[in-house]
């Protein structure tokens, strides 16, 4: 049996439920606070369009303790333990399993690994290091792998539930209220893990123009993944996938819908556009 394992958290969104590796996969779920709300709350389509004064969304990563008992009854099974995570500046994931790792000594050998995205950006590096645990690499190759696909990995985020980000401690609230007032569109980067303002649109068609355009400052990508909105806008997303289809076609595209995580910590109205650029463009 091979003695590595993946550890990540349920912000992490995939290709397809079953690939190449995910029996050495394990997901530890997120603490999902959504105070303010009564009624059960299961998915992102639960989710009111915007927070409040009666009502405060925040995620927050697995604890100290969740991850401690994890890797103790992972350790029964493997010898090391690679942790690929949501990106640290998003969640406070990677600072807890860096405490929890702290205090195991030899077996097992725990990596923990900042992965600077989350949603699907997050499961596409999952699931390279997942293949590669399958065709028989060892730890440091499995991390090698990871890393350099981080390197090669960009996101950009239409996040206009502003309310939500000042909830998650991203805005202050009244910069919140303005900005919904207004009904503005932020569109933001992810650059080294961090939430970076690179624009505002008028509404979500213009943020998928938004998404064309960064698309065609690429000359050759693996990889493009568009994460949706709940509900969903069909319209949209078609007009995004025909661009890609006509433009890149070598590129594996696919659309997800936003989890319950990632809609608690952006809003449920976010969109996403995950891509990864090829090993040979990246050179």
């Amino acid at each position: 049996m091979n003695s590595i394992c993946i550890v990540t958290d349920d912000s992490a969104q995939f290709l397809t439920p079953q690939y190449p590796g995910s029996s050495f996969t394990f997901i530890l779920p997120n603490q999902v606070h959504l105070e303010g709300k009564s009624q059960k709350i299961s998915s992102a389509r639960d989710l009111p369009k915007t927070a409040g004064e009666d009502f405060h969304p925040r995620l927050e990563g697995p604890s100290v303790e969740s991850y401690r008992q994890f890797f103790q009854q992972l350790g029964q099974s493997f010898n090391v333990i690679v942790c690929i995570l949501a990106s640290s500046h998003l969640t406070n994931s990677v600072d807890n399993a860096r405490e929890a790792a702290s205090g195991f000594h030899g077996a097992p050998v725990i990596q923990i690994i900042d992965s600077g995205s989350f949603a699907i950006g997050l499961g596409l590096i999952v699931q390279s290091a997942a293949k590669a645990i399958q065709q028989g690499a060892n730890g440091i190759e499995v991390e090698r792998i990871a890393r350099d696909l981080i390197q090669r990995s960009y996101a950009v985020i239409c996040a206009p539930g502003l309310s939500y980000l000042a909830s998650n401690h991203f805005l202050d609230h009244a910069q919140a209220s303005v900005g919904e007032m207004l009904s503005i569109f932020p569109i933001y980067s992810l650059e080294d893990g961090n939430l970076v303002p690179v624009d505002k649109v008028r509404n979500h068609r213009h943020a998928i123009i938004y998404y064309q355009e960064f698309i065609e400052e690429f000359d050759d990508l693996e990889n493009i993944a568009f994460l949706q909105s709940a509900p969903p806008n069909p319209q949209d997303t078609r007009l995004l996938r025909e661009f890609v289809h006509e433009n890149f076609g070598g590129a594996v595209f696919s659309e997800h819908s936003i989890n319950l995580p990632c809609a608690s910590l952006f809003g449920p109205r976010t969109t996403s556009l995950f891509l990864v650029e090829s090993q040979q463009a990246s050179i």
